[in-house]
């Protein structure tokens, strides 16, 4: 859960030993470069199709933005820092269409008293945009201006067959809902219709993050405080189902509860170090596959991290990047089981 501090993230890369394979084998770190000398960058999505990476970084304005590059660090380059179709503001928290036709992301609409808090993962005043394949065009196609406190939105993505979009939307000062979109591509125009709000029965929450649909599209996984937890730091993950809208806890409190997460295998969880100064090393995964899925703790990290992120290498190992140990960037690697 990387709601609120995912934002310092450094160029260095650990391969996490969770590659294809059977998860008894043991699997280790075969290489590590780093691919961005200098500079910040983070929440990191790669278009397989496209075989390009896109990342948001934030700039001498102190505001953020969206980059693409090649996997090698090559054709790196911005494509919203001179978009006058855009507001010019915090831009951030990319994610492609599995097509790689179609790119999704956040972007502040209007300064507010501290931007900081509009910056991508903390969302004040952002709405959902939408880039084309040529990454030039730019359509909003969900707008949260009318919503108390300036409204907002976190991680919005788009389902595995590409005909949904799922994003957490502020509503209050301190309250956040799920929401959901059929998404359909007319004429060259992205589409929204069908928005419809995912309100778990019998929900106390405050607090939504979202951030993916199962393997088979029939259920959203998203983390809250459904059940009275406080938040941020003790929000659990869930998964709710589309059809019957019924929520399932997910395993209960995670290792690493305000850890940085991802799926690294359909269905399976990897959390990993803090996302605040509580820094730590510790690591699980949860196979919500199974009928009754828990976390399970598993090797920590060579080094304590937090403010890193995760992402899944077309490969199916996972890249932990960058972060910070206390108040020291983190820029070593090291060797560990997978599980």
């Amino acid at each position: 859960m990387n709601r609120f501090y995912s934002h310092l993230l450094i160029p260095t890369a650990v391969l996490f030993a969770l590659a294809t394979g059977a998860f008894s084998q043991d699997l280790r770190i075969k290489a590590r470069r780093v691919i961005r000398p200098a500079g910040q960058g983070g929440r990191l999505a790669w278009s397989v199709p496209r075989n390009l990476i896109a990342y948001d970084k934030v700039g001498v304005d102190g505001f953020y933005d969206i980059f693409t590059m090649r996997p090698d660090g090559s054709e790196d380059a911005c494509i919203t820092c001179a978009a006058t179709a855009l507001p010019g503001l915090n831009i951030g928290s990319p994610r492609w269409h599995p097509s790689g036709n179609w790119m999704v992301f956040v972007a502040q609409r209007e300064p507010i008293f501290i931007n900081n808090n509009a910056r991508p993962g903390v969302g004040v005043a952002n709405d959902v945009w939408i880039a084309d394949y040529t990454l030039t065009k730019f359509w909003k196609v969900a707008d949260t201006s009318g919503n108390a406190a300036s409204g907002g939105v976190l991680h919005p993505t788009f389902s595995h067959a590409g005909d949904k979009l799922f994003w957490a939307e502020r509503i209050s000062t301190n309250g956040w809902t799920l929401k959901i979109a059929d998404f359909r591509d007319t004429t060259g125009q992205p589409v929204l219709s069908n928005v419809r709000e995912l309100k778990p029965p019998g929900s106390f929450a405050t607090l939504y993050e979202s951030h993916d649909f199962t393997p088979d599209d029939s259920k959203v996984l998203f983390s809250g405080n459904l059940e009275g937890q406080p938040a941020p730091r003790g929000i659990d993950i869930y998964s709710l189902d589309l059809t019957t809208q019924q929520f399932t806890p997910r395993g209960g409190i995670a290792p690493a509860p305000s850890g940085t997460s991802v799926m690294y295998r359909p269905g399976k969880i990897l959390i990993a170090g803090s996302t605040n100064s509580d820094v730590d090393s510790v690591t699980g995964v949860i196979d919500m596959n199974q009928s009754s899925p828990a976390w399970r703790t598993t090797q920590p990290m060579a080094n304590k991290r937090f403010q890193h992120n995760l992402l899944v290498l077309p490969d199916g190992k996972v890249l932990v990047v960058g972060g910070a140990s206390q108040y020291s960037l983190v820029a070593t690697t090291g060797v560990r089981n997978a599980e």
